[in-house]
């Protein structure tokens, strides 16, 4: 409706069609116009005059019918109207209001939601149904619920105006992008649908299911959201359930079916008209159903016998339908009579809907699922089965199948392998934990309860535990597969790898060995020149990184060519061993110590200066000195020092250090010398 003339003869025709009660009048309150709807409400006679009151807070409380018109009172002003009949007669509703030229002159409109009397009554059905409305206004991001809404959030009526935002911080965290989501979809495809779980103000978890439509205004921009929020927190484990009291669906696999208080067919979904093929939905006047030859004590069985075989209308009959009719739900295993008059299996359920206001029957539902695929899938898995039995027991691994969270199988080496309570795993496959290793325990728990499984390949190696014997190592592997299109099936190897961990580790200990003998000095035990090189590289480029001081020096043992002659190559080894650890024990931690290649070694001082260098060089020649001063040989040892500088490479500062030691040679030996220092002495270093 619009602030636009109403009052041309099409425009009354129109308003006469139309469900909602519409007044039209003056400024001044009294009634000119009432359309059917309207003056259905209305004593004979329009009143003289229409008192308005403002409602500045109205829970929406509105029919369902109204809210899903969508919006057209955009325009208008939600009041609480008191219509006067008389000086002792009226009556409250609440409505909307509008400014309106009607029949040419400026009135108003009032389009009537609800009497009191009608708001009271909505609320009880709602507070029945566990049903609560809601509206968010898109431009103002505002929200507005009814009072079931409230409750159910567990947010008391009386907060502040409430945002979107306070409706997205009671969505747990899991939803919250799925939820968003269907939201943005809905203002393009106009209808919004979903069930998600909250918190509500309690820290109690619960499921919702809302639905709604999507008003738009003139140039196609979505103006309001407005819809139904139900609690389904108690019927969440029970989907058929579920479904027969929040409304029926009418793409479902399972057979579903409405009968009236009378006993006419209403409703048949496109699963149960498939099955039939001869069903006849009667929404009108009443046809009476043939004579079957049955004897049928519930006049709410007519219609339905002639879709049963005898022995299941019998227990509709007496079981069902007296159930139903007094608001209960019934199910049980019954049988139905297809198009080419088949018997059918099905599990059934019947529920009877009551009004909560008068009391009485108004529809029964059923909904049936066809168990001749169950059925089948049983038979195959039986056949599945014997044929495991005579292939898995031939195999040396153990292996169990996992059907949901039951074990169904377990091959025979699996059994041997539970040892004491083999025969316990089907029923308790728990207690398998208890052979495997503390650590390992967790992991095989998850693959009998946890649903991961279902989703990705999971592999770890497990050890037994102390009290097995001999303990072992095990490749479990947990593969998923698809069963059929509602279930999978996971298979759980095991795998004895004792043997191949053994020689795994052993190959792990000679390469290690290797790594050793590849980066190690044998003889000394200490680094060879390749790992020498590598510290030094790296040594190299953290001083020019950082601008850090480094110096190296290179040690060679004096005249040891003549050591190796007079007394042989096995005391030439000892006396490189023997001044390797001297050198090794007063060195610090930080500096590194490496075989170069014969009797040649190289030491790397980081963060030293050349005369800091020197100055440990000094020590470390007087204590080799002082280790063979009083035995042959008599052994001493030269250094050449050498500072790296500014742009120096790796090969410039090996080169110094070799001409420092050259140096050191070529002044009589048993010394230290440090490059463009002064004269090489026993005391360089001392004296630098």
């Amino acid at each position: 409706m619009s602030r636009h003339s109403q009052g041309d003869g099409l425009g009354e025709a129109i308003f006469r069609h139309i469900q909602i009660p519409i007044l039209f009048g003056t400024v001044s309150g009294r009634i000119r116009y009432a359309n059917p709807a309207a003056r259905a409400l209305l004593p004979s006679g329009l009143p003289k005059c229409l008192v308005k009151v403002n409602h500045p807070r109205v829970s929406i409380a509105a029919p369902i019918d109204f809210l899903l018109l969508g919006d057209p009172f955009h325009d208008g002003r939600l009041v609480s109207l008191q219509i006067a009949f008389g000086p002792e007669h009226g009556d409250r509703f609440l409505g909307y209001e509008f400014v309106v030229n009607f029949r040419g002159e400026q009135g108003r409109a009032w389009v009537l939601l609800q009497s009191s009397q009608q708001q009271r009554q909505m609320r009880q059905l709602f507070e029945l149904a566990n049903l609560g409305i809601w509206a968010w206004d898109i431009s103002s991001g505002n929200l507005l619920w009814s009072e079931e809404v409230f409750r159910m959030f567990g947010v008391a009526s009386d907060s502040a105006p409430l945002k979107t935002s306070d409706f997205f911080d009671r969505v747990v965290a899991r939803d919250k992008a799925r939820t968003a989501q269907s939201v943005e979809e809905a203002l393009e495809s106009g209808r919004y649908d979903i069930q998600f779980d909250i918190r509500d103000g309690n820290g109690k978890r619960r499921s919702l299911h809302t639905v709604g439509l999507v008003t738009f205004s003139a140039n196609g921009e979505p103006t309001r959201l407005v819809g139904t929020c139900q609690d389904v927190t108690d019927y969440r484990g029970d989907l058929s359930l579920l479904r027969s009291l929040v409304g029926i669906l009418d793409r479902t696999p399972d057979m579903v079916g409405v009968i009236d208080h009378k006993g006419r067919l209403v409703y048949a979904n496109e699963s149960m008209m498939s099955l039939f093929g001869h069903l006849s939905v009667q929404p009108a006047d009443r046809v009476e159903a043939p004579d079957f030859g049955r004897s049928v004590s519930n006049p709410l069985g007519v219609e339905i016998a002639q879709y049963h075989p005898d022995w299941a209308f019998a227990r509709l009959q007496y079981e069902a339908l007296p159930k139903a009719v007094k608001g209960g739900v019934w199910s049980g295993e019954t049988a139905v009579l297809d198009s080419e008059n088949c018997e059918v299996p099905v599990l059934q359920h019947v529920a009877g809907h009551i009004d909560p206001v008068s009391g009485e029957l108004q529809q029964i539902s059923t909904v049936m699922r066809d168990l001749r695929p169950e059925r089948e899938r049983n038979r195959a898995i039986r056949r599945v089965n014997s044929l495991m039995d005579a292939v898995a027991n031939s195999v040396t691994d153990a292996f169990w199948v996992r059907l949901g969270s039951n074990i169904v199988y377990a091959n025979h080496a699996m059994l041997e392998m539970c040892g004491s309570f083999r025969g316990q795993f089907m029923e308790h496959p728990e207690l398998l934990a208890d052979l495997f290793a503390e650590d390992d325990q967790e992991f095989i728990l998850g693959l009998l309860k946890d649903d991961r499984v279902f989703e990705e390949l999971m592999e770890r190696n497990c050890r037994t535990g102390a009290d097995t014997s001999p303990r072992k190592v095990l490749c479990v592997r947990a593969s998923p597969c698809e069963f059929d299109e509602a279930r999978q099936v996971s298979v759980v190897t095991l795998v004895d790898i004792t043997e191949l961990e053994v020689a795994r580790w052993q190959l792990e200990e000679s390469n290690q060995k290797l790594l050793r003998l590849a980066m190690e000095d044998e003889l000394t035990g200490l680094p060879n020149r390749r790992a020498t090189i590598r510290v030094l590289s790296a040594e190299v480029s953290r001083a020019e990184r950082h601008g850090a001081a480094l110096s190296i020096a290179s040690l060679d043992l004096d005249h040891f060519k003549r050591v190796n002659d007079d007394y042989g190559h096995e005391e030439g080894d000892r006396v490189l061993s023997q001044m390797s650890a001297v050198v090794r024990a007063r060195l610090r931690a930080s500096d590194h110590f490496g075989r170069w290649g014969g009797e040649e070694f190289l030491i790397i001082f980081p963060e030293t200066g050349a005369g800091a260098a020197a100055s440990i060089c000094e020590e470390l020649r007087q204590a080799v000195e002082r280790r063979f001063r009083d035995e042959a040989p008599d052994v001493t040892v030269s250094f050449g020092v050498a500072e790296l500088q500014y742009q120096d490479a790796m090969t410039e500062l090996l080169k110094k250090a070799d001409a420092a030691l050259y140096r050191a040679k070529v002044s009589g030996r048993n010394r230290v010398c440090a490059l463009d220092a002064v004269p090489c002495s026993k005391e360089t270093a001392e004296k630098s």
